[in-house]
């Protein structure tokens, strides 16, 4: 489990941290907690969408990112 992976990193150490979860995913040992969107995209089988505690939200990423509606009204865009 990771809290924020590439809170105020440099881009290179943001690709190196990705590339280092993406070999964790490839073993099916990970979790990634996060505010930031963009992570989202690199992840390829399931997030879920917690808000105040709960899960408001879970399934594929893309599909998640592409509902404009749901990250307007759960202030994510």
């Amino acid at each position: 489990m990771v809290d924020e992976p590439t809170a105020n990193l440099d881009p290179r150490s943001r690709r190196e941290i990705m590339c280092i979860l993406e070999n964790m995913w490839k073993s099916g040992k990970t979790i990634i907690i996060t505010h930031e969107l963009s992570i989202i995209n690199s992840i390829k089988e399931r997030t879920v969408v917690i808000n105040s505690g709960r899960i408001i939200r879970e399934g594929d990423p893309k599909k998640i990112l592409e509902d404009k509606n749901f990250l307007q009204s759960n202030d994510l865009e």
